[in-house]
């Protein structure tokens, strides 16, 4: 199951390169999230690849139940700064490069000069409360430590956007529980995202240069329309319940079924 940064780094690094294909050759599978990453193990590791399966990780239950949004929203306040009716985003995907969180603190930073009521929650995957940014009572940014599950849906449901703009990636599942949950989803143009929108959720894809779109974006930034979030819920539960993708999973590994 290739980490899509992991295999990214690939295409810069020959020592990469060569412990890819060594772990490819020992393996009898590969699972991967997209169609995007399917062709780039065939084409980086043509004479090493495995069988490749392409199947999404899918959408907890818990993910998928109905949320009460305007109770999430009253936590997310009391954990955080926002100002009760703030704009608020939550970058999930932590403060690694590989996710830009540079850029995302610069586009909310310009965006924030002519709208106040912006708040960013930034979660730090790191899994500690030391930070590389500091943030203030005044900046509007508000850093937390890893949540577990039920609080991390509990975030999810109570903000109006969610930003994950990495320049690699596989489906990810945060990205996938927050169209399910029903936030506004903004995301970088990488081919795994554009999957997305072609199977048929309703997400923002953000062009480049992505530091200009994203401050566009945050902006000009209002919650999901109602009939939008009720469209992404039911579209989770009919293409991405974990349940189901789960016995395809097995299903595939064991042979059960080609």
């Amino acid at each position: 199951m290739p980490w899509g940064s992991e295999v990214q780094a690939a295409r810069r690094s020959r020592w990469r390169s060569w412990i890819g294909g060594f772990i490819l050759r020992r393996a009898d599978v590969a699972l991967v999230t997209s169609h995007d990453m399917a062709e780039t193990l065939r084409t980086l590791w043509s004479a090493s690849a495995p069988e490749i399966i392409v199947i999404s990780w899918g959408v907890s239950e818990a993910a998928l139940r109905r949320h009460d949004h305007a109770a999430a929203r009253h936590a997310v306040e009391l954990a955080t700064t926002a100002d009760h009716g703030a704009t608020v985003v939550l970058a999930p995907r932590g403060v690694g490069s590989v996710y830009r969180h540079h850029v995302v603190l610069e586009a909310f930073r310009r965006a924030r000069r002519t709208r106040r009521d912006l708040h960013l929650i930034v979660i730090d995957t790191r899994g500690t409360d030391v930070t590389d940014y500091e943030s203030t009572d005044t900046d509007g940014v508000t850093i937390l430590p890893m949540q577990p599950r039920s609080e991390f849906h509990t975030l999810l449901a109570g903000v109006d956007c969610v930003v994950s703009i990495p320049a690699a990636d596989q489906r990810s599942t945060a990205v996938l529980e927050a169209i399910a949950i029903g936030a506004r989803v903004l995301l970088s143009d990488i081919a795994v995202y554009r999957e997305l929108l072609v199977d048929g959720a309703d997400v923002d894809i953000l062009g480049e240069p992505v530091l200009e779109a994203l401050t566009l974006a945050f902006r000009s930034l209002k919650p999901m329309p109602p009939a939008a979030r009720e469209a992404n819920q039911l579209w989770a539960r009919t293409h991405e319940r974990e349940s189901i993708q789960f016995d395809q999973i097995v299903m595939a590994c064991t042979k059960g079924v080609r």
